[in-house]
């Protein structure tokens, strides 16, 4: 598997932790604090994966899209 493919099923994979974390705690605001400790967890394994898993082509063409399209 590529870089990109893993760093797209670890958010869908965490996405769906997320959710189930906030639905089973009772607790709304310990809820959110699940989700957001989550999904930071997952970004910055999604980092190590990216920069692990990805040929130096793909961030060559990955930075310069992002060079030209920066984000909002």
């Amino acid at each position: 598997m590529t870089g990109t493919t893993l760093r797209l099923a670890i958010s869908l994979a965490a996405m769906v932790a997320a959710l189930i974390a906030f639905i089973s705690i009772a607790n709304t605001w310990i809820g959110f604090g699940a989700i957001i400790g989550i999904l930071i967890l997952s970004a910055l394994v999604e980092r190590v994966v990216w920069d692990r898993f990805t040929d130096p082509e793909t961030r060559r063409r990955d930075l310069e899209d992002r060079v030209r399209n920066p984000p909002l």
